[in-house]
C-alpha cells in the first residue's frame, strides 16, 4: 500500500480548510534564508524547532543560508526583520505547502520580526516565534479561530479540521490573554496532534521492514544489559542485533551484533521458528529462547553479549504437529508464578501449555532450565473443543492484569476480551476459567472488527498502576482500555498514527510495546522502510483527541 505524498486538510492541532500538509511519509521542509547575516538568531530559532516540533514528530527542517533569486527549485522562503530595540517582535508566514512552499519568482514566504535587542526576555521570546511561525508552515492555524475556541481566547471562527481538543495552552494559540506568547513550549495537546498527523519521531532509520509476513515478530524490546530501559532487538538475516535507547536524545544507538545465532543464515524461520526474550534466570537481562526445529535453544544475556545458544530440551518445536507454525502455535516467555523469572507459555490445540523456569542466577543451565511441559489449561487452544482459536483473527498475549506479580493469559477472541488469571505456584503452573473482561477489540464486526494482521493488540502498564492495558492498533486509532484488576475500562483514544489511516500502516509494518525510558509506562514502536518510530507513554493525554 503506497502512502499518499500530500494530505489535503489537517487531522492535526487545527487547520482551516484548504490547508495542505507536508508529505506524511517523509516530512522535509525545506527553509531558506533571504536576509543575510543575524548567524546567532538563526541558531537559536533552529534549535528551538529541534525541541519542539522535531522532538515530538517526524517532521525535519533543512536549512540553506541564502535563498536562490532564480531557478525552479522551492523553499520555504523566511525574511527577518529587526525591530526598534524593545519591540517584542512578530511575525506572518503562509500555512502549510501549498503556501509556504514557494519558487524565486514567488516571493517570500514569510517574516519574522526579531525581537529588539533590548527586549525583556528577547530570547524565550525569539524561541516563541520561530517555533510558532513555522508551526504556521507546518500547516496549523491559531487556536483562536476555532469554532469551538472558547471565550476570551477566541476570535473570528474560520472552519477547519480540528484533532485535538481546543486548546489555550497551545503553542498556536497567540492572542495575548491567554498566552504569553513568550515561550516556545508545546502543550501536551500540541505533542499528541503533531505525533499523530506527521507521525511519531523516528528513532533511527535502523530495523527498516524487510517485507515481514503477518504475525512474524523480528523485532522485540526487552531489558537485555539490566540497566532498567527497554532496548530494540532485531532479529536479522546474521544474528541478534541490538540497538540501545538514548530517550532524553529520543535515539536508537547504532545497532551491535551480540550474536551470530538465531537468524535465518542459521536456518531459523520466522514463520516456523518463534523466538521470545524474556528474563529466565531471574538476573534482570532478557535472555532468548528459541522455538526451533526439534526444540528449545536457550541463549543467556551478559549485558553485552548472547551466550552461544544451546539446546535445552525437547518441546514446543516445529517438527511436532502439535506446534506447527508460529502464528497457529504463538509461544512467549512471561513469569506466571510469580518467582521473577520467565517462563514459557505456548498455545496449541490442547490449550495452554506452560513450562515452568525452575533455577535462578549462576545455578542454571540450558538443560535444567525449565520444567516439563504440561497443559495448564484446556482453553485459548486452535482445536474446537478449545474454542477455535485463530493465529490472525485471535491473537493471545500473557502479561500481568490484576496487579499481583503473576502474568495472565488475555485473549483477543471473536466477541471480546476473555481473561484467565494466574493461580499458579511456584511449582504449579494454573490458572482460573476464562472470563469476558471487555466486549471490544474482537473479530467480530459488532465488537471492533479486529480481524486481521493490520490491527495487533498488545499488553503493557500505560498508567503506571501495575497493571496491564490492552493497547490497540485499530483502523483510525491506537487505543488503551485501561485494566482495573477485575476488567477493562471502555477504550480511550491515545494516538491517531501508527494506524491503517493514519500513516498507512499495515501488518507488514511492525507494531510493538515496550519502555524504553524506564518510567514505568509502556511506550509504542513501529518499524517501516524509513526506519522505527516511537511514540513515549508519558506523551499520551486522555483529554488530548477529540470523541
Amino acid at each position: 500500500m503506497r502512502e499518499p505524498d500530500l494530505f489535503v486538510k489537517s487531522d492535526a492541532l487545527y487547520s482551516e480548510n484548504g490547508v495542505q500538509l507536508w508529505s506524511l511519509t517523509d516530512p522535509v521542509i525545506p527553509v531558506c534564508w533571504l536576509t543575510p547575516g543575524y548567524d546567532v538568531d538563526k541558531q537559536l530559532m533552529k534549535e528551538s524547532l529541534a525541541r519542539t516540533w522535531e522532538f515530538e514528530s517526524q517532521v525535519r527542517f533543512t536549512w540553506t543560508e541564502e535563498c536562490p533569486t532564480t531557478g525552479t527549485t522551492k523553499y520555504v522562503r523566511l525574511e527577518l526583520i529587526p525591530s526598534a530595540p524593545t519591540d517584542s517582535g512578530g511575525g506572518i508566514v503562509s500555512v502549510g505547502m501549498a503556501g509556504a512552499f514557494r519558487l524565486p519568482s514567488q516571493g517570500r514566504s514569510g517574516y519574522i520580526d526579531l525581537p529588539g535587542t533590548h527586549f525583556s526576555g528577547r530570547l524565550s521570546r525569539l524561541q516563541y516565534l520561530a517555533s510558532h511561525e513555522l508551526g504556521h508552515v507546518m500547516g496549523f492555524n491559531h487556536e483562536q479561530h476555532r469554532d469551538d475556541a472558547q471565550a476570551p481566547c477566541s476570535a473570528n471562527v474560520n472552519l477547519g479540521q480540528a484533532y485535538t481538543r481546543y486548546d489555550r495552552d497551545s503553542l498556536m494559540q497567540s492572542m495575548n490573554a491567554c498566552n504569553s506568547n513568550m515561550s516556545e513550549t508545546l502543550s501536551a495537546f500540541d505533542k499528541v496532534g503533531v505525533a499523530s498527523v506527521y507521525g511519531p519521531r523516528r528513532w533511527t532509520d535502523q530495523f527498516w521492514t524487510l517485507g515481514d509476513a503477518p504475525g512474524e515478530t523480528l523485532r522485540q524490546l526487552a531489558d537485555v544489559d539490566g540497566d532498567g530501559d527497554d532496548e530494540l532487538i532485531y532479529f536479522h538475516s546474521d544474528g541478534v542485533r541490538v540497538a540501545a535507547a538514548n530517550a532524553s536524545q529520543r535515539t536508537f544507538q547504532l545497532a551491535q551484533v551480540w550474536l551470530a545465532d538465531f537468524g535465518t543464515s542459521a536456518g531459523w524461520s520466522g514463520t516456523l521458528h518463534p523466538r521470545s526474550v524474556g528474563d529466565v534466570n531471574g538476573d534482570g537481562r532478557a535472555d532468548i529462547v528459541g522455538f526451533g526445529e526439534n526444540g528449545v535453544s536457550l541463549s543467556y544475556s551478559t549485558g553485552s553479549s548472547f551466550t552461544p545458544g544451546v539446546f535445552s530440551f525437547v518441546g514446543f518445536h516445529h517438527a511436532s504437529p502439535n506446534w506447527p507454525s508460529a502464528l497457529a502455535a504463538p509461544r512467549m516467555l512471561a513469569d506466571v508464578n510469580g518467582d521473577g523469572t520467565d517462563d514459557i507459555i505456548g498455545f496449541n490445540g490442547s490449550g495452554t501449555v506452560v513450562s515452568l523456569s525452575q533455577c535462578t542466577g549462576a545455578l542454571c543451565a540450558a538443560s535444567t532450565q525449565f520444567a516439563a511441559p504440561v497443559v495448564a489449561l484446556a482453553a485459548f487452544g486452535s482445536s474446537a473443543v478449545q474454542g477455535g482459536w485463530d493465529g490472525v483473527r485471535h491473537p493471545r498475549r500473557v502479561a500481568d492484569v490484576n496487579g499481583d506479580g503473576k502474568a495472565d493469559i488475555v485473549g483477543f477472541s471473536e466477541w471480546g476480551v476473555i481473561v484467565a488469571l494466574s493461580t499458579s505456584t511456584a511449582t504449579t503452573a494454573s490458572f482460573a476459567p476464562p472470563a469476558l473482561w471487555v466486549a471490544d477489540y474482537g473479530a467480530d464486526p459488532s465488537v471492533g472488527g479486529w480481524a486481521t494482521a493490520d490491527y495487533p493488540r498488545y499488553l503493557g502498564d500505560l498508567n503506571a498502576d501495575g497493571r496491564a492495558d490492552i493497547i490497540g492498533f485499530g483502523h483510525d486509532y491506537v487505543w488503551v482500555s485501561f485494566s482495573t484488576g477485575t476488567t477493562f475500562l471502555p477504550a480511550q483514544r491515545v494516538l491517531k498514527n501508527f494506524t491503517v489511516t493514519g500513516g498507512s500502516w499495515q501488518a507488514a509494518f511492525p507494531r510493538f510495546v515496550g519502555d524504553v525510558d524506564h518510567d514505568g509506562k509502556v511506550d509504542l514502536v513501529g518499524s517501516r522502510p524509513l526506519g522505527t518510530q516511537v511514540f513515549l507513554g508519558k506523551t499520551f493525554d486522555a483529554n488530548a483527541l477529540a470523541p
